[in-house]
């Protein structure tokens, strides 16, 4: 659905996605929908003004690193073609953030408690420039959690 340039409607689907996997304790699915808000913040962001793309795409980061943490922490991995997804998406947000912001968005998604990654997606940074606001919670507490 967002490759098909709809990343409001995914986004919300994602989000719905995620409030239920979270209530039933589902880890793979948790992981999907949190990758899919990611990629729906990186694609967002371009029709943002540049002085809240930056803000988009470091929670994107951020909410990618925290997906990479839970499925290493499970043990889980992607199928083939939500890996690739997960990964052109990815190439797309770094390609627009310079290495130290990325690496530092990364660091912090990977190491952020999982209730807080499942809180900074659910609160999304809107898509569009008119209603523009700054993303929940720019900076986290650090360590990894499992469901």
């Amino acid at each position: 659905m967002q490759e098909q340039g709809d990343t409001a409607q995914a986004a919300a689907y994602f989000a719905e996605s995620l409030t239920v996997a979270r209530q039933r304790g589902m880890t793979r699915a948790i992981a999907l929908a949190l990758a899919g808000l990611a990629g729906g913040d990186s694609l967002g962001a371009r029709s943002m003004p540049s002085a809240r793309r930056g803000a988009a795409l470091q929670r994107a980061v951020q909410l990618f690193g925290a997906t990479q943490a839970l499925l290493n922490a499970n043990t889980l991995h992607l199928d083939p073609e939500d890996d690739r997804v997960f990964a052109n998406n990815l190439r797309a947000v770094r390609a627009q953030l310079d290495e130290t912001a990325f690496d530092a968005a990364w660091t912090t998604g990977y190491a952020m408690p999982l209730e807080q990654a499942l809180d900074l997606a659910l609160h999304p940074v809107p898509y569009h420039a008119s209603n523009a606001v700054l993303p929940h919670g720019s900076t986290h507490d650090l360590s990894v959690q499992s469901v």
